[in-house]
Protein backbone atom coordinates (compact mmCIF):
# COMPACT_ATOMS: atom_id res chain seq x y z
CA UNK A 1 0.00 0.00 0.00
CA UNK A 2 1.13 3.56 -0.75
CA UNK A 3 0.29 6.71 1.20
CA UNK A 4 0.25 10.16 -0.42
CA UNK A 5 0.32 13.07 2.01
CA UNK A 6 -1.34 16.42 1.44
CA UNK A 7 0.40 19.48 2.90
CA UNK A 8 -2.15 20.02 5.69
CA UNK A 9 -1.76 16.44 6.96
CA UNK A 10 2.03 16.53 6.69
CA UNK A 11 2.13 19.80 8.64
CA UNK A 12 -0.24 18.45 11.30
CA UNK A 13 1.92 15.33 11.71
CA UNK A 14 5.09 17.41 12.04
CA UNK A 15 3.47 19.52 14.75
CA UNK A 16 1.93 16.72 16.81
CA UNK A 17 5.14 14.65 16.66
CA UNK A 18 7.35 17.69 17.20
CA UNK A 19 8.97 16.17 20.31
CA UNK A 20 8.80 12.58 19.03
CA UNK A 21 10.36 12.91 15.60
CA UNK A 22 12.00 9.49 15.85
CA UNK A 23 8.58 7.85 16.20
CA UNK A 24 7.29 9.78 13.17
CA UNK A 25 10.31 8.57 11.19
CA UNK A 26 9.52 5.00 12.25
CA UNK A 27 5.91 5.39 11.15
CA UNK A 28 6.99 6.77 7.79
CA UNK A 29 9.57 3.98 7.40
CA UNK A 30 6.81 1.43 7.96
CA UNK A 31 5.00 2.55 4.79
CA UNK A 32 5.74 3.95 1.35
CA UNK A 33 5.04 7.67 1.89
CA UNK A 34 4.99 9.99 -1.12
CA UNK A 35 4.40 13.71 -1.66
CA UNK A 36 4.40 15.86 -4.78
CA UNK A 37 6.68 18.82 -5.50
CA UNK A 38 3.72 21.14 -4.99
CA UNK A 39 2.95 19.67 -1.57
CA UNK A 40 6.64 19.94 -0.64
CA UNK A 41 6.51 23.65 -1.52
CA UNK A 42 3.28 24.14 0.45
CA UNK A 43 4.83 22.49 3.51
CA UNK A 44 7.84 24.82 3.33
CA UNK A 45 5.56 27.83 2.93
CA UNK A 46 2.98 27.00 5.62
CA UNK A 47 4.78 25.02 8.32
CA UNK A 48 5.36 28.26 10.23
CA UNK A 49 2.24 30.05 9.01
CA UNK A 50 1.45 31.67 12.36
CA UNK A 51 4.61 33.81 11.90
CA UNK A 52 4.86 34.06 15.71
CA UNK A 53 8.12 32.17 15.87
CA UNK A 54 10.46 30.22 13.64
CA UNK A 55 10.68 26.89 15.47
CA UNK A 56 14.19 25.44 15.13
CA UNK A 57 13.04 21.98 16.25
CA UNK A 58 10.44 21.86 13.48
CA UNK A 59 13.02 23.07 10.96
CA UNK A 60 15.31 20.17 11.86
CA UNK A 61 12.43 17.69 11.96
CA UNK A 62 11.27 18.53 8.43
CA UNK A 63 14.82 17.98 7.16
CA UNK A 64 14.94 14.56 8.85
CA UNK A 65 11.50 13.48 7.64
CA UNK A 66 12.24 14.40 4.02
CA UNK A 67 14.96 11.75 4.06
CA UNK A 68 12.29 9.03 4.30
CA UNK A 69 9.77 10.59 1.88
CA UNK A 70 9.53 9.99 -1.85
CA UNK A 71 9.08 13.39 -3.52
CA UNK A 72 7.56 13.18 -6.99
CA UNK A 73 7.79 15.86 -9.69
CA UNK A 74 4.53 17.59 -10.59
CA UNK A 75 5.27 16.87 -14.26
CA UNK A 76 5.52 13.08 -13.98
CA UNK A 77 1.77 12.47 -14.35
CA UNK A 78 0.83 14.69 -17.29
CA UNK A 79 -1.65 12.16 -18.68
CA UNK A 80 -3.42 11.78 -15.36
CA UNK A 81 -3.50 15.58 -15.02
CA UNK A 82 -5.53 15.89 -18.20
CA UNK A 83 -7.88 13.07 -17.22
CA UNK A 84 -8.40 14.48 -13.72
CA UNK A 85 -9.25 17.94 -15.07
CA UNK A 86 -11.69 16.47 -17.56
CA UNK A 87 -13.34 14.16 -15.04
CA UNK A 88 -13.69 16.58 -12.10
CA UNK A 89 -13.61 19.98 -13.85
CA UNK A 90 -11.29 21.00 -11.00
CA UNK A 91 -9.55 24.19 -12.10
CA UNK A 92 -6.92 24.69 -9.37
CA UNK A 93 -3.41 23.26 -9.77
CA UNK A 94 -2.61 22.88 -6.08
CA UNK A 95 -1.37 20.15 -3.77
CA UNK A 96 -4.71 18.34 -3.71
CA UNK A 97 -4.86 18.28 -7.52
CA UNK A 98 -1.31 17.00 -8.02
CA UNK A 99 -1.72 14.45 -5.20
CA UNK A 100 -4.91 13.04 -6.75
CA UNK A 101 -3.24 12.82 -10.16
CA UNK A 102 -0.25 11.09 -8.56
CA UNK A 103 -2.61 8.64 -6.83
CA UNK A 104 -4.17 7.68 -10.17
CA UNK A 105 -0.77 7.27 -11.80
CA UNK A 106 0.73 5.16 -9.00
CA UNK A 107 -2.35 2.98 -8.82
CA UNK A 108 -2.08 2.15 -12.50
CA UNK A 109 1.71 1.76 -12.59
CA UNK A 110 2.16 -0.16 -9.32
CA UNK A 111 -1.24 -1.91 -9.26
CA UNK A 112 -1.39 -0.93 -5.60
CA UNK A 113 -4.03 0.47 -3.23
CA UNK A 114 -3.46 4.18 -2.61
CA UNK A 115 -4.33 6.12 0.51
CA UNK A 116 -4.50 9.88 0.00
CA UNK A 117 -4.16 11.49 3.45
CA UNK A 118 -5.70 14.96 3.74
CA UNK A 119 -7.46 17.05 6.39
CA UNK A 120 -8.89 19.32 3.71
CA UNK A 121 -12.59 18.38 3.91
CA UNK A 122 -13.64 20.25 0.70
CA UNK A 123 -10.82 18.51 -1.23
CA UNK A 124 -11.89 15.14 0.18
CA UNK A 125 -15.46 15.78 -0.95
CA UNK A 126 -14.25 17.00 -4.36
CA UNK A 127 -12.12 13.97 -5.22
CA UNK A 128 -13.83 11.14 -3.31
CA UNK A 129 -16.06 10.16 -6.25
CA UNK A 130 -13.04 10.22 -8.58
CA UNK A 131 -11.15 7.82 -6.28
CA UNK A 132 -14.09 5.45 -5.91
CA UNK A 133 -15.08 5.19 -9.58
CA UNK A 134 -11.49 4.76 -10.73
CA UNK A 135 -10.76 2.16 -8.02
CA UNK A 136 -7.69 4.07 -6.88
CA UNK A 137 -8.04 3.60 -3.15
CA UNK A 138 -9.32 5.79 -0.32
CA UNK A 139 -9.10 9.38 0.85
CA UNK A 140 -8.45 9.35 4.60
CA UNK A 141 -7.68 11.89 7.31
CA UNK A 142 -4.68 12.21 9.61
CA UNK A 143 -6.63 10.57 12.45
CA UNK A 144 -7.41 7.61 10.14
CA UNK A 145 -3.70 7.36 9.36
CA UNK A 146 -2.71 7.42 13.06
CA UNK A 147 -5.32 4.86 14.03
CA UNK A 148 -4.40 2.55 11.14
CA UNK A 149 -0.78 2.48 12.30
CA UNK A 150 -1.94 1.88 15.89
CA UNK A 151 -3.87 -1.24 14.85
CA UNK A 152 -0.67 -3.02 13.78
CA UNK A 153 1.95 -1.34 15.99
CA UNK A 154 2.40 -0.84 19.71
CA UNK A 155 2.37 2.88 20.39
CA UNK A 156 0.25 5.15 22.57
CA UNK A 157 -1.98 6.69 19.91
CA UNK A 158 -4.25 8.42 22.42
CA UNK A 159 -1.81 11.26 23.13
CA UNK A 160 -1.26 11.95 19.44
CA UNK A 161 -4.98 12.00 18.66
CA UNK A 162 -5.45 14.55 21.46
CA UNK A 163 -2.49 16.55 20.09
CA UNK A 164 -4.08 16.45 16.65
CA UNK A 165 -7.37 17.70 18.07
CA UNK A 166 -5.53 20.64 19.63
CA UNK A 167 -3.67 21.23 16.34
CA UNK A 168 -6.97 21.75 14.50
CA UNK A 169 -7.64 24.74 16.77
CA UNK A 170 -4.21 26.31 16.30
CA UNK A 171 -5.53 28.81 13.71
CA UNK A 172 -7.37 30.59 16.50
CA UNK A 173 -4.03 31.32 18.21
CA UNK A 174 -3.30 33.99 15.60
CA UNK A 175 -6.40 35.89 16.70
CA UNK A 176 -5.34 35.68 20.35
CA UNK A 177 -2.03 37.21 19.31
CA UNK A 178 -3.79 39.94 17.28
CA UNK A 179 -6.04 40.78 20.24
CA UNK A 180 -3.03 41.01 22.55
CA UNK A 181 -1.43 43.56 20.18
CA UNK A 182 -4.67 45.55 19.76
CA UNK A 183 -5.17 45.80 23.53
CA UNK A 184 -1.92 47.77 23.69
CA UNK A 185 -3.37 50.44 21.38
CA UNK A 186 -3.82 53.59 23.48
CA UNK A 187 -6.44 55.00 21.08
CA UNK A 188 -8.94 52.20 21.75
CA UNK A 189 -12.23 53.19 23.34
CA UNK A 190 -13.10 51.55 26.64
CA UNK A 191 -15.97 49.63 25.00
CA UNK A 192 -13.60 48.29 22.32
CA UNK A 193 -11.20 47.15 25.03
CA UNK A 194 -14.08 45.36 26.79
CA UNK A 195 -15.10 43.66 23.51
CA UNK A 196 -11.53 42.41 23.00
CA UNK A 197 -11.50 40.91 26.50
CA UNK A 198 -14.82 39.21 25.75
CA UNK A 199 -13.51 37.79 22.46
CA UNK A 200 -10.37 36.63 24.26
CA UNK A 201 -12.54 34.63 26.66
CA UNK A 202 -14.49 33.08 23.78
CA UNK A 203 -11.23 32.08 22.11
CA UNK A 204 -9.90 30.48 25.30
CA UNK A 205 -13.08 28.40 25.53
CA UNK A 206 -13.06 27.88 21.74
CA UNK A 207 -16.77 28.67 21.77
CA UNK A 208 -17.26 28.57 17.99
CA UNK A 209 -21.02 29.19 17.99
CA UNK A 210 -20.77 32.28 20.19
CA UNK A 211 -17.96 33.68 18.04
CA UNK A 212 -20.05 33.18 14.89
CA UNK A 213 -23.16 34.77 16.43
CA UNK A 214 -21.26 37.68 18.02
CA UNK A 215 -22.71 41.02 16.93
CA UNK A 216 -21.56 44.56 17.62
CA UNK A 217 -22.22 47.93 16.01
CA UNK A 218 -19.55 49.23 13.65
CA UNK A 219 -19.92 52.61 15.35
CA UNK A 220 -18.93 51.10 18.69
CA UNK A 221 -16.11 48.90 17.39
CA UNK A 222 -14.69 50.88 14.47
CA UNK A 223 -11.03 50.28 15.44
CA UNK A 224 -11.42 46.51 15.81
CA UNK A 225 -14.02 45.90 13.11
CA UNK A 226 -11.64 44.05 10.77
CA UNK A 227 -10.49 41.67 13.48
CA UNK A 228 -14.10 40.81 14.40
CA UNK A 229 -15.02 40.27 10.74
CA UNK A 230 -11.99 38.02 10.08
CA UNK A 231 -12.49 36.04 13.28
CA UNK A 232 -16.17 35.40 12.55
CA UNK A 233 -15.35 34.35 8.98
CA UNK A 234 -12.61 31.99 10.18
CA UNK A 235 -14.91 30.49 12.84
CA UNK A 236 -17.67 29.99 10.29
CA UNK A 237 -15.31 28.18 7.88
CA UNK A 238 -13.99 26.13 10.79
CA UNK A 239 -17.52 25.17 11.76
CA UNK A 240 -18.23 24.03 8.20
CA UNK A 241 -15.01 22.13 7.49
CA UNK A 242 -13.44 21.04 10.77
CA UNK A 243 -16.28 19.64 12.88
CA UNK A 244 -16.19 16.45 10.81
CA UNK A 245 -12.49 16.02 11.66
CA UNK A 246 -13.08 16.66 15.37
CA UNK A 247 -16.02 14.23 15.48
CA UNK A 248 -13.86 11.59 13.82
CA UNK A 249 -11.16 11.97 16.48
CA UNK A 250 -13.80 11.72 19.23
CA UNK A 251 -15.04 8.53 17.60
CA UNK A 252 -11.53 7.00 17.63
CA UNK A 253 -11.02 8.09 21.25
CA UNK A 254 -14.24 6.30 22.15
CA UNK A 255 -13.20 3.15 20.24
CA UNK A 256 -9.93 3.10 22.19
CA UNK A 257 -11.66 3.78 25.52
CA UNK A 258 -14.20 0.99 24.93
CA UNK A 259 -11.50 -1.31 23.43
CA UNK A 260 -13.59 -1.83 20.31
CA UNK A 261 -10.63 -2.90 18.17
CA UNK A 262 -8.48 -5.97 17.57
CA UNK A 263 -4.71 -6.17 17.38
CA UNK A 264 -2.45 -9.20 17.14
Amino acid sequence: MIFILDACSAINLLHIFKNDNELLRNIFNNYIITITDEVNNEIEKNLFDNKLEMDLVLKQNIRDIKNVLFIKSNDEEEGSHKYLKKYTEYSKTNGEFYSSALALNLNRLENDYIYFVTDDVPAKNEFNDFFQKNKIGSIITTSDFLFKYFLSNDYFVLDYLLNLKAQYFVGFKKFEFDIKILKQNATLKSKEHYILIHLEELLKKIDINKIISFQVSHKIARNIDNLIKNLKEYANNFNTNSLELLNQIDNYLNIIKEKQYYRL
